[in-house]
């Protein structure tokens, strides 16, 4: 899964635990028209792995063999709420964030929710105008899997038999 596939599964998580219209929910540092009502942006700001990944190398079908490099990364996600309602908001998720069906959406889409941070009032003044923000983060885990195909040599021998001598050699071929 790819970053861009993670923040569009986090967004629709959201979405749907807060029971927000279709596009409250869209990807951090984007052009995205906001009018005037209430939205909420999804950045994952870090990944990190935790340990060595587990690397396996089996045969596949004719000349190549597949290595699969697999282990768990930690991201943190950062979620913020703008316009009115916004530490409404992110309390609320965080609050739902607890519930099975949460733990539920998360695990049927291969992420696994760790933590949740304490909801942050980041509410300000632009354009002179008061604006309510608030933000929360989430540690969100998931097993990375990275395949590649190695091709490898076939020994195939050959035998040349004469009537003085016998030669037995062996040809390699990518």
């Amino acid at each position: 899964m790819t970053l861009d596939e993670i923040n569009t599964t986090l967004r629709n998580i959201i979405r749907t635990e807060l029971g927000l219209p279709e596009h409250y929910v869209m990807p951090a540092n984007t052009n995205h028209p906001t009018g005037d009502q209430p939205f909420a942006t999804v950045l994952v700001t870090s990944t990190d792995s935790v340990g060595w990944d587990d690397v396996n190398i089996k045969n596949a079908e004719s000349l190549t063999v597949t290595e699969t490099a697999q282990g768990l990364r930690i991201l943190t996600v950062s979620v913020q709420f703008f316009r009115t309602g916004a530490l409404t908001l992110a309390e609320r998720l965080r609050g739902r964030l607890q519930l099975n069906s949460a733990y539920e959406k998360f695990a049927v889409n291969g992420l696994g929710l760790l933590n949740k941070s304490a909801v942050r009032v980041l509410s300000a003044v632009p354009n002179t105008f008061w604006e309510e923000r608030a933000q929360i983060d989430l540690s969100i885990s998931i097993v990375a899997k990275e395949v590649n195909m190695i091709n490898t040599y076939g020994e195939f021998p050959i035998s040349i038999s004469t009537e003085s001598s016998v030669t037995v050699t062996s040809v390699f071929e990518p």
